[in-house]
């Protein structure tokens, strides 16, 4: 039987639940304004929030290709995945809304001092693979006295596609990498306010594996990313080597010939059904 918990963090009150000494909060905003207007272009600061805000289930995830659609995971995978789903479906909803992460702790106490590990989910970068409920942290907090993070955010054509070359498209500078970026905001509202969970913000592992494995490398080079973590793990999949300006701009351009629009039509993107996108991205 678990036990619901309330606790402070910058924007305002969230309640998480107790199961077996650890405490858990899921779902937890780190970044807003994602969608329309707000596409490819760095995440909001979260707003401020009156009475205390529900985080015992998992957010929804980013707009994404479904792995069978991609053949990435076999039919008997795909079954495997499913296996301890949880009651609360949720998770699995696909929304523009999707940066939130998820933390638990043995202790609340802001001396513990906790280290803290930060998990970076597989799947390439476009989708999620295996399923974030597959990465609980209850164990690992338990048992090995850390605060574990889990974090979802932006992914695929809406993560990943450089626009920033295309005529008119000066304020898509860093669309490319927004999905990166989306991991560095996650890590700075880590870092403004892990010591509330029991962690300690001067004590940052971050860790992946697969997909996961290739953002760490890619934040170990990221100039924002720096300071905001102290130790790295790379369980598989290391990223040494990213598409050039160029090549990026020719699959900005075969995405957008796909949805029937030009390279001076970069705006008309965020007018575009996120449903569209994936599938156009499914064909470039």
């Amino acid at each position: 039987m678990s036990e619901d918990v309330v606790l402070e963090i910058e924007p305002g009150r969230i309640r998480g639940a107790v199961n077996q000494g650890v405490a858990n909060f899921k779902g937890i905003p780190y970044g807003s304004g994602v969608d329309g207007a707000g596409r490819w272009r760095r995440a909001k600061p979260v707003s401020s929030w009156s009475g205390v805000r529900d985080t015992r289930a998992y957010g929804p995830r980013a707009i994404q290709v479904e792995h069978r659609d991609i053949g990435i995971t076999s039919d008997e995978l795909e079954e495997l995945l499913l296996l301890g789903e949880p009651e609360n479906d949720h998770w699995k909803v696909q929304s523009e809304d999707c940066l939130t992460l998820n933390v638990w702790s043995s202790s609340l106490e802001r001396n513990t001092k906790h280290p803290v590990m930060f998990w970076c989910h597989g799947g390439g970068y476009y989708g999620e693979c295996p399923p974030v409920w597959w990465f609980d942290g209850e164990n690992l907090a338990r048992d090995g006295q850390v605060v574990v993070v889990t974090v979802r955010h932006r992914l695929g054509t809406l993560g990943y596609l450089h626009l920033a070359d295309l005529p008119g498209a000066v304020a898509y500078e860093d669309s490319g990498n927004i999905g990166m970026l989306d991991l560095v905001d996650a890590l700075r509202w880590v870092r403004n306010n892990i010591e509330r969970f029991g962690g300690d913000p001067d004590n940052v592992t971050i860790f992946g594996e697969s997909g996961g494995g290739g953002k760490v490398s890619v934040l170990m080079a990221m100039p924002e990313a720096k300071g905001l973590f102290h130790k790295a793990i790379i369980q598989s999949g290391p990223h040494l080597r990213s598409p050039s300006r160029e090549e990026a701009t020719e699959t900005a351009t075969a995405l957008l010939a796909e949805l029937g629009l030009s390279p001076n039509d970069v705006d008309k993107l965020a007018r575009i059904s996120s449903e569209c996108l994936v599938a156009a991205q499914k064909n470039c």
